[in-house]
Formats: structure tokens, sequence, C-alpha cells
């Protein structure tokens, strides 16, 4: 026996296997995790960078800023996980550079190709104006759509650029130098299309883990003492929510994270409970036992899921996942990956002005692919939906 959907009936179904997969349809979540164990710095838009940054790069726009070291590697165990094929260069940028320095170095890195930060290399899409470019990796391979007023300086490695005007382009340690008018509009457009693939699967992946049910507690009764006790499932994960940032971040002045020891990964689902223009994250990180925060740092992913228009943060350990919001820093450094829609406040008045280091995200265990109980309601009431539409229908071809 065969029926005729309605268009009723087949928008139940719709509806249902919509509740089903509701990351799939913007984004690959284990996909985002793969991105943010790979990157120690990921901006979507444009960036203001003025210290080191120990890992990989990536950004979106424009980067501006005093601009640093890029792939400094580190000197502790604290590494990246390479991807096994589409690995990318030290830094990659889609928009234009504007920046008084900018050096690419290939600095050790535990889980990197060799051991290094790597496989090295530049990708500019826009123009590098002004400033100096050193370009220290023999072997590397750098393309940069055009140079204008550059004093480049290259050891070793290929360099291919589409268009120069002034400036200064010294070529040593046998390094190769080439030509390609052009080279600009196709790695432009390449690079655009990475960046909306890392935003979709990104932002996946935070609405992933806010949908997460938590399962750890926070002990605020000391301020200066704020204990995170892990209580993690049979996959080794646990949990923590923060229901107000604003609320929360004022009152904390110390946080200890003594107790996710036995926890393969670490999620804190940070929300608001209203619009923040911005939300000033300056604490100081304390142990019971003289284990440094740093020793945690690389399970923990901070998934801010709301939108806050600006993020500010001091001396801080873990992952930075803040897809829908600004970020910026002011001191200190940041021992994780830092992903976030821009790192440019409001106006350009601040960027990211700690240095970056390794390692970048390194938890395990985080579950994807199974539908949150909610979800699971929502297909259900989707399917019995159609199951009632279809027995009218019978009942009415019946008669």
């Amino acid at each position: 026996m065969s029926f005729a959907f309605s268009a009723r009936a087949a928008a139940l179904v719709s509806l249902a296997l919509f509740a089903a997969t509701p990351a799939l349809a913007a984004g690959n979540a284990a996909n985002g995790l793969l991105t943010l164990k790979e990157f120690s710095v990921l901006s979507l838009g444009n960036a203001k960078l003025s210290q080191e940054v120990g890992g990989k790069t990536w950004i979106g726009g424009n980067l501006t800023g005093a601009g640093g070291q890029f792939g400094f590697g580190t000197n502790n165990a604290q590494g990246y996980v390479a991807p096994a094929v589409g690995a990318k260069p030290t830094l990659s940028v889609g928009g234009d550079v504007t920046v008084s320095n900018l050096n690419i170095q290939n600095g050790a890195a535990p889980g990197g190709p060799g051991g290094k930060v790597g496989p090295v290399g530049l990708v500019v899409g826009g123009t590098i104006t002004g400033g100096n470019l050193n370009f220290n990796a023999p072997g590397g391979v750098s393309q940069v759509g055009a140079l204008s007023n550059v004093n480049t300086n290259l050891n070793g490695g290929t360099f291919t650029y589409g268009a120069k005007s002034g400036g200064n382009l010294n070529a040593n340690g046998g390094a190769v130098v080439t030509q390609n008018a052009n080279l600009n509009p196709g790695l432009k457009t390449s690079l655009a299309t990475q960046t909306a693939t890392y935003s979709a699967d990104l932002k996946a992946l935070s609405t992933s883990l806010f949908g997460m049910a938590t399962d750890s507690a926070i002990n605020a009764a000391n301020a200066n003492d704020v204990k995170f006790v892990g209580t993690p499932g049979a996959d080794g994960v646990s949990v923590f929510n923060i229901t107000d940032a604003a609320s929360f971040f004022s009152q904390a002045a110390a946080f200890n994270f003594d107790g996710v020891s036995s926890s393969t990964a670490v999620i804190v689902n940070v929300s608001s409970l209203a619009n923040i223009t911005l939300l000033n994250i300056h604490q100081n990180w304390v142990s019971d036992n003289a284990t440094s925060a740093d020793a945690f740092s690389q399970k923990v992913i901070w998934n801010f899921a709301s939108s806050i228009q600006n993020i500010d943060f001091g001396q801080f350990d873990g992952s930075i996942l803040a897809v829908n919001s600004n970020v910026s820093s002011s001191a200190g450094f940041i021992q994780g990956s830092v992903a976030a829609a821009a790192m440019v406040r409001d106006g350009g008045a601040g960027g990211l002005n700690s240095e970056v280091h390794l390692g970048t995200f390194g938890g395990t265990g985080i579950p994807f692919g199974v539908p949150e109980p909610a979800t699971w309601t929502m297909l259900l009431i989707g399917f019995a939906g159609l199951g009632a539409m279809l027995r009218r229908q019978r009942r009415a071809l019946a008669a």
C-alpha cells in the first residue's frame, strides 16, 4: 500500500529531520575541534596583534598592529595537533597586512611535522604595506598578493608574490623568489572560502559544547580561591556552566583548577543574562598543591556562547572559544588556543597584546553526533505529528 504525502506531512518530515541534525546544517563540530587544536590564534575577522604567537595563526580579515613573531614554538611539552592532511602554514591572512614587523619562525613544537610549527610558511591574500618582513624558514613556502614599501628579508624557502612597489627584497640562504601577476584574485578567494568553513565549524562546535549537560560544580564561596571541581562522566569530560558572566567574573578574584586533574577534557560554558559591551576577565590563578594552572590549560575550553561585544583578558589559562565576540588582551600571556569573531576592540583602541603560548587545546573524549535530549523530543514530536497526519489521510481515503 502506498500513500500520497500532503504538503503538511512533508513539512512535518522536514521538521523532524531538521531537529535531528541541527549542527550539520551550519557546520561540523568535530572539524571545529580539530581547528582549535591546530591553531594558536584564529580570528574570523580583523585582528590587531602586537606580541608573539607560539603556534599557527589564521586571520580572516586584515592584520594590523605592531605585529611580532609567529610560530616561535615552545620549550615545554605542550604543542599542538597537526592534521593528517590540509595542514595550514605558520601565518595566513585573508586581507591586508599593515604592521611594523612580521617575523615568520620555525620554532619547536611537539606534535608538529618534524617537531616544528609547520608547515612553515606565510600566505597573505591582500597587500603587505610598510614595515619589515623577515622570513626565517629554510624550506618554507610563502605566497603574498602584493608588497608595498616593505623591507623583505628571506632566509631560504620559496617566496611568490603577485605585485611589488617600493621597498627591498633580499633573498638569502638559497631563497627562490618568483612573481606571479595572477596570484592575488584566486588566493583571496581561497582564503575567504576557508575562513567561511572555519566560521561554520567553530560555531557548530560552540553550539554543541553549550548543549552538553552540566555535571561539575564551581565552588565560589571564597572569591580568592574559586574552585572548579570536576566530576567527569564515563567519557572523562567535565562540564561547568556559568550563566551570568557579568556577575561571575566581576566577583571572582582567582581561579583554582586543581579539581579537574582526573578529567580528559574540561568545558566551561559561559553565557550572559544581558547585553554586555565589555567583559573584563583579569583573574589570578591559584593552586592548593603548587601545581601550575598551565598544567591543565591544554584540556580546558572556555566556551563563550553568548554574543558579548568585547571580552578583554589578562593572563589566562585554557583555550578561548568566542566566535560571537571581539577578543582583546591587555597583559600577561594566554596559554591555549584563541578563536574569536575578531581581535580588534571597537574603534580600534585595543587588540591582542598578550603572548599566546603553546599548547593549543589537547583534550580528549568530547562526544559529537549524539542528539541532546531536547533534540530527541523535537524529533519524536515531529514523527508523532507525521503519524497522526498519515492516519487521518488513510481514514479519508477509506471513506
